[in-house]
């Protein structure tokens, strides 16, 4: 990514130093250096995003500011509720996701309008569900540099490898026999069915099972996927529908 590039970018503050490499964020350690936070949230309520600025780079703040938000209204349930264990009651998650609004490029919305009429809705990449994190301990990793829109492709893909390997995203179960295998996905994959239904595979792939099955790690974790995904290569290959592969999510 050029310079230019780089300054393409809404400027955000990362936060790196308080993201471990497996994702976990250090709340104790934001909280006693707020300001960084708290001067990102201004910039996302301040930021400007118009059609002048390109897709890669919208898509990146959007994104961005998400993750920012989420981590942002965490760290604020920390602070309200002594002995906070990490879990939320009914009512708290309501507000956290369909109440609570944010300022974002000056427009009030929930987190739940942030995602789903903006950045679903508008850029439609099902890979936007390895990138953000709502806090959850079953979220994809929270990647520890900011996206950017020079490298946007690039860094979405390295976050859906890190989900679908190192995140059990997709597993094989093996049953009582080694011939008995199913295909276990994330609920991810349920939850938002109609997104990865709609994701196009690229050229040379033959279909979505095909998209999900290039993301695998190395040569054996490819022929543990082939067996699980009914994908052996033979003139008789028998792809699951994506029907079925819905009913075997989590």
């Amino acid at each position: 990514m050029t310079d230019s590039d780089k300054e393409k970018d809404i400027k955000l503050e990362s936060l790196r130093e308080w993201i471990s490499e497996e994702g976990w964020v250090d709340y104790a350690g934001l909280a006693k250096a707020p300001d960084i936070l708290e001067r990102n949230v201004v910039a996302v309520g301040e930021a400007k995003v118009d059609a002048s600025l390109a897709r890669p780079y919208q898509l990146a703040f959007w994104m961005n500011a998400y993750n920012i938000l989420c981590t942002w209204g965490t760290l604020q349930c920390i602070r309200k509720k002594k002995g906070f264990d990490g879990q939320l009651g009914l009512m708290d998650k309501f507000s956290f996701f369909f109440s609570d609004k944010y300022l974002v490029a000056g427009q009030k919305m929930t987190l739940y309008a942030l995602e789903g009429n903006i950045i679903r809705k508008e850029f439609g990449d099902p890979r936007i569900h390895f990138c953000i994190n709502c806090s959850s301990f079953s979220c994809p990793r929270l990647r520890r540099d900011l996206f950017t829109g020079g490298d946007l492709d690039m860094q979405m893909d390295e976050c859906t490898y890190a989900f679908v390997n190192l995140h059990n995203g997709v597993r094989v179960s093996f049953g009582q026999s080694l011939t008995e295998r199913r295909l276990v996905l994330s609920s991810i994959f349920k939850w938002y069915t109609d997104d990865f239904r709609n994701w196009d595979p690229p050229a040379g792939l033959a279909d979505r099972v095909d998209r999900i099955h290039s993301y695998a790690a190395c040569e054996g974790r490819v022929q543990r996927w082939m067996v699980g995904f009914g994908t052996v290569r033979t003139k008789e290959r028998a792809v699951p529908s994506f029907d079925e592969l819905e009913r075997l999510g989590e």
